[in-house]
């Protein structure tokens, strides 16, 4: 009875699982959802050549599969020889042994969730910056708005009900993530927990 929801408060975990899996949802908000918006803008330009293209190339990681994703990434992310290391130590002269799965899992599933959604999201943008009406942006135009007030006054509130479904549907996702860390960080919640989400609570718990 109440007294399963006693233990459940009570359980440390239980709050550990809820911090890491809304620091992820808060990554999807406000980090991928920017970037699909900044990707459908780019892709929207109509001088922009091979936007077919890179429409694919974009929206081709949400094609793939979690399990790859998650081989694919738990290779990038290796201490020693992972790729992410190896790039950022050429580039920036980071750590070439930066433990993004020993301390900085979370962060690490958000760049993962990135890489695989980013351009899924961008579809829905792309179709809803399609949709805004052209008489609109050139009203705006001959009226002197800048670039930026012509987003902000016009395209804006024509994506609006797009952009909530978008925001809706990744909330929903973000609390409902088990695959990808599950399979990147080896059936286990990570180092100290850290990876640990409340769907994976529910199954370690459970089973």
């Amino acid at each position: 009875g109440l007294t399963n929801f006693t233990d459940l408060f009570t359980d440390p975990l239980f709050w550990r699982a809820l911090w890491n899996t809304t620091v992820f949802a808060a990554g999807s908000v406000f980090i991928q959802l920017p970037c699909a918006l900044g990707l459908a803008l780019l892709l929207n330009q109509p001088r922009l050549r091979g936007r077919a293209f890179f429409r694919l190339v974009f929206f081709a990681p949400s094609l793939v599969g979690l399990v790859f994703v998650a081989v694919i990434f738990s290779l990038i992310f290796e201490k020693r020889t992972g790729l992410l290391n190896v790039l950022l130590h050429a580039a920036f002269g980071f750590d070439p042994e930066f433990p993004w799965l020993e301390s900085y899992v979370m962060p690490a599933l958000i760049i993962a969730a990135l890489w695989m959604y980013a351009g899924f999201n961008m579809v829905y943008f792309l179709a809803a910056l399609q949709a805004v009406e052209r008489d609109l942006v050139e009203a705006a135009i001959v009226d002197g708005a800048s670039a930026w007030q012509r987003f902000r006054h016009v395209t804006l509130p024509a994506i609006r009900p797009v952009a909530t479904f978008v925001v809706l549907l990744s909330l929903v996702g973000s609390f409902q993530l088990f695959e990808l860390p599950y399979l990147l960080l080896n059936a286990t919640g990570g180092p100290d927990n850290q990876g640990l989400t409340l769907v994976m609570y529910l199954y370690q718990t459970g089973f």
